[in-house]
């Protein structure tokens, strides 16, 4: 090896030495930057095969600096006062995207680059977008305004601007007041009902399709003594509606028709003259015969179906019993001797237990089925369902279901769901965040602000829900902290200075033996 080799040899090093140098005080500088990962110099040599004595011998030529990274080493997650900052804890980067600058009033247009970071310390902006420190804008999916369902099809910047509460599932409608007799609307049900499902099956229809006739009768005819008595500025005796609220927010009517039952009370007497309760039937429907959305289930196991309890009062107006058809293991009525249907209690049937219809709701609007319990207060009491005779007051059904609030403000979950906080105490989902995993995240490149982009080392994206594709979980209120070891950096600064130095010194004595070879010819 020449002397002139020497010199390109330690100029090598002092390039290789500088790149240390850089990567080392970078990290310094960036070791309390939210998700910064420190990067890490490696050195290889250069071989000249034209150095060497013999064809089996190769000679060191110089040194390159290779900069790595650590992508997904994990940076110590530290809690944040920032109620909307989120951490990483294991693999994945967060799906962020940057505005391209053509805002329009309370909108942002973005740029089609996808780019990835770790840095969870977002904030809301003035449009309602969630932005962390570096100005990136955090990706996911968002739930649709009006039935919160969540798309996961698209991925698309977090929005929580124009936040509106959506009324919440209802579990419960509670009954009070005196009842009254609906015998001539529960009737004209049952006649249209029947009509229906008998044109139904001699038209060759299915049994299914029969039932779902008769039971759009039986509501047409709700609806159709209902909308007649609001005309007229009165209302339906025993007839008691409320709307219910499905998985989606969509809004139903609910309806109880109540007719007396003197049959069943005259067979009662006839073998007890001293009975003197008050049975009525009640059937529960859908009360709107537009909507063809909701079904109800039927507990009768009778054609057509329908939905069916029998209520009990005493003298006194107190609830005695509430009871439903009992069904065979074919789910058929059973009938007594006399062929009179045979009923069960709901529940226990116990003094102080509480009286209730449950109600089984369907949907084909995409809402998940639901049971709404229609409470009429507890047996042997006539607190809450009475009979008129008892309370004049007139009956209601009010729902459980929360219909307005005011939005308060966002929250995080360890799952990555963003929900919306009001001032009832209730939370509904905005939307998820998306996290993206790789085959090679040390292979990504990076950009400004602890982001980054793929490319053909790192492979495709694979996005999905947090816990998807080998992706870690989340910490709320927290945030990861920068992988800087200052310790080892500043240790690792002071061999590179050596080195450094050490190069130098080659450089010097090298012009050294340049100088004393001119010499040789002066």
């Amino acid at each position: 090896m020449s002397i002139f080799n020497a010199l390109t040899t330690a100029t090598a090093g002092i390039n290789a030495q500088s790149t240390a140098f850089t990567n080392l005080s970078n990290n310094i500088a960036n070791s309390q930057t939210v998700g910064y990962k420190a990067s890490e110099t490696s050195f290889q040599d250069f071989v000249s095969n034209s150095l060497a004595s013999t064809s089996t011998q190769a000679v060191s030529d110089g040194v390159g600096a290779v900069t790595t990274s650590q992508t997904q080493q994990q940076g110590t997650i530290s809690s944040s006062t920032n109620s909307l900052a989120v951490a990483i804890s294991g693999n994945g980067f967060f799906d962020v995207a940057l505005p391209s600058g053509e805002a329009t009033a309370g909108t942002e247009t973005f740029s089609d680059q996808q780019y990835y970071t770790r840095n969870g310390d977002f904030s809301e902006d003035k449009n309602g977008y969630l932005v962390n420190t570096s100005g990136y804008y955090l990706e996911g999916y968002m739930a649709d305004a009006k039935t919160g369902t969540l798309d996961t099809s698209q991925l698309t910047e977090i929005n929580a601007s124009n936040i509106a509460f959506r009324p919440t599932e209802t579990t419960t409608l509670t009954m009070t007041g005196g009842i009254s007799d609906g015998s001539t609307t529960a009737t004209a049900m049952s006649d249209a009902s029947t009509a229906a499902y008998n044109a139904a099956i001699a038209a060759n229809e299915t049994t299914a399709e029969a039932q779902t006739a008769g039971s759009n009768a039986a509501t047409a005819a709700v609806t159709s003594a209902v909308t007649a008595a609001t005309a007229a500025g009165t209302t339906v005796p025993g007839v008691y509606s409320q709307t219910v609220y499905d998985s989606t927010s969509a809004a139903h009517t609910v309806s109880t028709v109540w007719s007396e039952d003197t049959d069943a009370e005259t067979a009662a007497k006839a073998t007890d003259s001293d009975y003197s309760d008050t049975i009525y039937n009640v059937t529960v429907t859908n009360g709107d015969s537009s909507d063809t959305s909701m079904q109800l289930a039927t507990n009768s196991g009778t054609t057509p179906a329908t939905t069916t309890y029998q209520v009990t009062f005493d003298s006194s107006g107190n609830i005695v019993s509430v009871q439903q058809p009992e069904l065979d293991s074919s789910g058929n009525a059973v009938t007594d001797s006399n062929g009179n249907t045979v009923y069960t209690n709901v529940g226990t049937g116990y003094t102080g237990s509480t009286a209730e219809l449950p109600v089984t709701l369907t949907y084909t609007n995409g809402a998940a089925s639901q049971t709404v319990n229609i409470d009429l207060g507890t047996i042997g009491s006539a607190a809450g369902t009475t009979t008129a005779k008892e309370n004049s007051g007139t009956p209601t059904l009010t729902s459980d279901s929360a219909t307005s609030a005011t939005y308060e403000g966002l929250e995080m979950q360890s799952d990555g769901s963003i929900m919306a906080e009001f001032s009832n105490g209730d939370t509904q989902l905005v939307g998820k965040i998306a996290l993206s995993s790789f085959n090679n995240a040390d292979g990504l490149m990076a950009v400004d602000g602890q982001a980054y982009v793929a490319t053909s080392a790192s492979g495709s994206a694979k996005t999905g829900v947090v816990g998807a594709n080998g992706t870690g979980t989340l910490e709320t209120s927290s945030t990861e902290s920068s992988t800087t070891d200052l310790t080892s950096d500043l240790s690792s600064l002071i061999v590179t200075q050596e080195a450094y130095t050490a190069n130098t010194k080659i450089v010097t004595t090298a012009d050294t033996l340049l100088q004393a070879t001119i010499s040789m010819i002066r």
